[in-house]
């Protein structure tokens, strides 16, 4: 299939995808910008509906992409061959005799500095004054304080502190699926 005939196809896949499939403007526009990649890639193929050459540009991609626009840029190439196999202008969708596995790089958490939590803290408590007005505003206070301590001294993640909304029941211990750490539900 020469150049002109996969861009006709292209025109229809994306009528296919505006019409049937009732996609997005920004996902269909995206399609277009990746398949139309991948045409001009292998422009120059004899054959660029083989592995090889889906191998070659999927190479091609990451010495210029993010894991996760490969992702998508592959997944649109994907769907295009799946709709060319089902409507019969290819006889063999090579996707369906490869592997494609990336693994996206875990991000760290950003921590606070430590001038920021004392800042913080520091605050926290000179507030102490204006909210002894009243034993219900002091004690609020102290409870925002000790939560306040309680993440930072633990480096705790702000959902293990505070009450779980899917619990339904009185405060109970059970093992959470997270490896096993107990986890305390408290009653709503």
């Amino acid at each position: 299939m020469d150049k002109e005939k996969i861009e006709a196809r292209l025109d229809s896949y994306l009528e296919h995808c505006q019409y049937e499939k009732a996609l997005n403007a920004h996902t269909l526009k995206a399609y277009k910008k990746d398949i139309s990649q991948f045409i001009v890639f292998s422009s120059m193929q004899t054959d660029p509906f083989s592995k090889e050459n889906i191998q070659n540009y999927i190479a091609w991609l990451h010495d210029g992409y993010a894991v996760r626009s490969v992702k998508r840029k592959i997944a649109s190439l994907k769907a295009f061959f799946a709709y060319l196999s089902f409507e019969e202008a290819l006889s063999d969708n090579p996707f369906s005799h490869m592997r494609i596995k990336m693994r996206e790089p875990s991000l760290l958490p950003r921590t606070i500095p430590l001038t920021t939590i004392d800042q913080l803290l520091t605050h926290v408590y000179s507030l102490q004054p204006c909210h002894s007005k009243s034993a219900y505003t002091l004690r609020v206070l102290m409870r925002d304080v000790a939560i306040l301590e309680l993440l930072f001294a633990a480096g705790m993640r702000i959902s293990r502190c505070g009450p779980d909304p899917c619990a339904k029941r009185p405060s109970t211990w059970e093992d959470c699926s997270e490896g096993k750490i107990p986890r305390c539900h408290f009653a709503q």
